[in-house]
């Protein structure tokens, strides 16, 4: 899949993140923070979170093969905000996730590396 290009949101260095880059940023411990606002950080982890959770649901939607109308009666979740989260247009919380999986039959692991 070709990388998208997330829209510009005044970021500092991380104002064109691009979908596929997301994943080394996130494991980049050498990062210089210095000069970021709080603001600034807490918009560049808005699009980190929501392309890493984009990620991980596309691929269990797409290895699960029901529908999302059937999967979200499961996990009582509309099916247009279940494709919202697998394109990374929607946030969400640590629970809705827990309960997503459960629907799927699978666990939830969360790390921070």
């Amino acid at each position: 899949m070709p990388a998208t290009r997330m829209p510009r949101m005044g970021l500092g260095p991380f104002a064109e993140i691009e979908t596929d880059e997301a994943l080394p940023l996130a494991r980049e411990p050498d990062i210089d923070l210095a000069g970021i606002s709080p603001e600034s950080l807490r918009k560049a982890a808005t699009v980190l979170a929501r392309v890493e959770v984009a990620d991980a649901v596309s691929e269990a939607l797409r290895a699960d093969g029901r529908s999302l109308r059937d999967i979200g009666q499961v996990a009582g979740m509309e099916a247009a905000d279940l494709s919202r989260l697998a394109h990374g247009r929607k946030g969400t919380t640590a629970t809705s996730l827990a309960l997503l999986a459960l629907a799927l039959g699978k666990s939830l692991r969360i790390s921070i590396e």
